[in-house]
């Protein structure tokens, strides 16, 4: 067979439909959003933007005109919008329309996920819905991290599921998959600690199953070997740049600036943000001769010492900024809600919650029913990467779109357990 048959053949099937139909709905929505470019941007995305060009430019990894080499990003995404920029131009109407383009990838890998999971109807309707799903839309052609990690993480979804399923078992395939968890660490760093779950995800599945120790060990070396290159191979560049073994300086950030403050705040009944200032001003700037990474170790150690100075108060933070990452921002309508200025925001803020709430639980659901039909080991990966990825988005600044790139699954997931609700229904068990 020809390739050019072969590819008469795809274009026919299914998931090339899908693929279509996404790529029109996110150039739709792009010609929407195109007669102003800042609507590409929020505030993360100059930082993006800046690093693209420092790197397209041939001027290294640092803010565009600046010597000092970048510690608070990790490369991933900035040398993403490099490549846009140096094939195409530093647009951002260019740089929205092919990552949009881009990322509509992601309904590849979802719709072999959910045709294991479902009958073809179903799948069909699922990845469907993902197409056209609002916060997918919208972040498709925002310059910010959500659209590539969302394609990265369906690629690493779809690939955990085939290996947990035995379908690819080759050392090139393990250690690929480590490559993709590793790239979309450098894209999103709170994906820097998905390695060692899924190693733990396997162990459990290996042990369960009574696999042979040697095999499995191979196995999860290969998975483990090419991360480790990878991430700590920029620590390393870290260590060298900047005098810190740290994978990206956000994590100090984070910790004090946010988790800290929020801590602070919920103690003292006031606003994090103020509070934010607070620290942010008495922290001040590095003390003279003081190197980045050491600088950033520093508040990373203070922003530790505050949370365990009050465990009850990092708790409760920690709590709300979980409900606001699975659920949507329940204090501020989310940026996403706001662009679009709806009138009523509290109602649709509160309608999005009672559907996130009715989706998790019916995502329960689906796990159990994805076991009761022979496939618990791929929902228990795929549910780990879910469970992974919104418990570290949690803190005091939480939005929905922190739980964008996990979305998809979490809908196969909720459809899963509609559909095996209906089918318990329709066909009782007969004692």
């Amino acid at each position: 067979m020809s390739r050019l048959t072969r590819l008469r053949s795809w274009a026919r099937t299914d998931v090339a439909r899908l693929l279509l139909l996404t790529l029109v709905i996110r150039v739709v929505w792009w010609l929407a959003m195109s007669s102003d470019p800042t609507r590409f941007f929020e505030p993360d995305s100059g930082g993006y933007v800046s690093l693209a060009s420092s790197l397209s430019s041939g001027d290294g990894f640092a803010a565009l005109g600046s010597s000092t080499p970048e510690f608070i990003r990790t490369p991933g995404y900035p040398g993403f919008l490099a490549v846009i920029q140096w094939l195409f131009g530093d647009s951002a109407r260019v740089m929205a329309l092919v990552q949009a383009t881009f990322t509509a990838l992601f309904v590849v890998p979802l719709h072999r996920i959910s045709r294991r999971f479902l009958d073809r109807r179903s799948a069909n309707v699922t990845v469907g819905l993902m197409t056209v799903y609002p916060l997918i839309v919208y972040h498709s052609t925002m310059l910010l991290t959500e659209a590539l990690s969302l394609l990265l993480l369906m690629i690493v979804v779809d690939r955990l599921i085939r290996h947990v399923s035995e379908e690819v078992d080759s050392i090139r395939s393990w250690l690929i998959t480590g490559a993709t968890i590793a790239v979309l660490a450098h894209v999103r760093p709170i994906a820097y600690f998905l390695t060692p779950v899924v190693v733990v995800v396997f162990a459990v599945v290996a042990w369960r199953r009574r696999s042979p120790v040697r095999r499995t060990l191979g196995r999860l070396g290969c998975l483990v070997v090419v991360p480790i290159v990878l991430i700590g191979g920029w620590q390393i560049r870290n260590k060298a740049e900047v005098d810190s073994y740290r994978f990206s300086g956000i994590e100090a950030v984070n910790m004090y600036l946010y988790r800290g403050a929020g801590a602070i705040g919920y103690r003292d009944g006031r606003d994090w943000l103020e509070v934010r200032e607070e620290l942010r001003e008495a922290f001040g700037g590095p003390r003279p001769g003081e190197e980045p990474g050491p600088y950033y170790d520093r508040m990373y150690d203070e922003g530790v010492d505050i949370l365990l100075d009050d465990l009850p108060a990092t708790a409760a933070i920690t709590l709300r900024g979980l409900a606001d990452t699975a659920l949507g921002d329940s204090r501020d309508p989310d940026r996403f809600l706001s662009y679009f200025d709806l009138g009523s925001q509290r109602a649709i803020t509160w309608a999005m919650w009672a559907v996130m709430s009715a989706l998790w639980v019916l995502a329960s659901i689906g796990v159990v029913v994805a076991r009761r039909r022979g496939l618990g080991a791929a929902a228990f990966v795929m549910s780990a990467v879910v469970l992974y990825m919104v418990v570290l988005s949690a803190g005091p600044e939480a939005y929905s779109r922190f739980r964008t790139p996990v979305e998809p699954l979490l809908w196969l997931l909720a459809i899963t357990g509609i559909v095996g609700v209906r089918e318990h229904r329709k066909y009782p068990r007969i004692s």
